[in-house]
């Protein structure tokens, strides 16, 4: 019985690629050489056995007998995804294949080339999404940029308003500080007249009280220089009386008082006691004396 290694290409590695790259369109994962199964199967079962899976037959030189161990099949999933730099995508794994004619034989190839294309399709449309969507993101990021220039040209429209508002009560404390300064130097200089003009006031006063004082004082000299004046006077005449006429004043008096007749308002005329006479006249001159 000949046993032929079997290629398969299984579903799930192109499902998995095909959300792979749905999912990272810009660093796709390629599947390998490494997604595909080889099996050892009969020749003579192929034609009998119904295919439940797509395979692809490959003609070797060197198939392996039955001593040839089997190739494991967890393998392919130890070994890491080749990435899209510089790396071949399964795609072009199969076109290289049947370029260089390498399938012989595959199973349900008109499936396989719907699922290809199919595949191919989805990719494009794939592609197409995340261009829009990368188209979308531009649009958002531009947006984004349009509400940040806006919040931040608003922001600084407001932040000149505050400055301006600030600038202008600034102004506004400072002309209530010069009014206020204004209006108390004009109280001081309101104090200042005043002060001087109550000390004027008592200046003029004090002069005013002064020269009074003065004139009372002048006038009290007067007066006293006139009495001393008068006395002085009298005594000049005294004693010019008494010498022309060669006796005392006391004595005069006394001749006189004899001689004095008073006169009644009806015109009787009686002659006036001596003693009272005398002592009238004596007061009179005790009088002038002491004047």
């Amino acid at each position: 019985m000949e046993i032929r290694p079997r290629l398969l290409v299984s579903r799930e590695a192109i499902d998995s690629d095909s959300e792979s790259e749905a999912r990272h369109h810009h660093r796709r994962p390629r599947a390998s050489l490494d997604d595909v199964e080889q099996t050892p199967v009969k020749t003579a079962q192929k034609g009998n056995q119904p295919s439940s899976r797509r395979s692809v037959t490959i003609i070797q030189n060197d198939a392996p007998t039955r001593s040839t161990p089997e190739r494991p099949r967890h393998r392919s999933r130890g070994r890491k995804r080749t990435s899209s730099h510089g790396k071949t995508s399964t795609k072009e794994q199969i076109k290289r294949l049947v370029d260089l004619d390498y399938l012989k034989a595959i199973d349900h190839a008109g499936d396989i080339d719907d699922r290809i294309a199919r595949f191919l399709r989805f990719e494009k449309a794939q592609k197409e999404e995340n261009k829009q969507k990368e188209q979308e993101e531009q649009e958002l990021e531009k947006k984004l940029q349009d509400l940040s220039r806006e919040a931040a040209e608003k922001e600084a429209l407001e932040r000149k308003a505050r400055e301006e508002k600030l600038d202008s009560l600034e102004r506004r404390l400072e002309d209530q500080k010069r009014r206020e300064e204004l209006r108390n130097e004009i109280r001081n200089e309101e104090a200042r007249n005043l002060l001087a003009e109550q000390e004027r006031t008592a200046r003029e006063a004090a002069v005013k009280a002064a020269a009074v004082e003065e004139y009372k004082q002048a006038e009290v000299r007067r007066r006293l220089e006139e009495k001393r004046l008068r006395s002085q006077i009298w005594q000049q005449c005294r004693a010019q009386i008494e010498a022309e006429l060669g006796y005392s004043l006391p004595h005069v008096k006394s001749i006189l008082d004899d001689l004095i007749v008073l006169r009644r308002p009806g015109g009787i005329e009686r002659a006036v006691p001596r003693r009272r006479r005398s002592s009238s006249l004596t007061s009179d001159a005790d009088d002038e004396d002491s004047s």
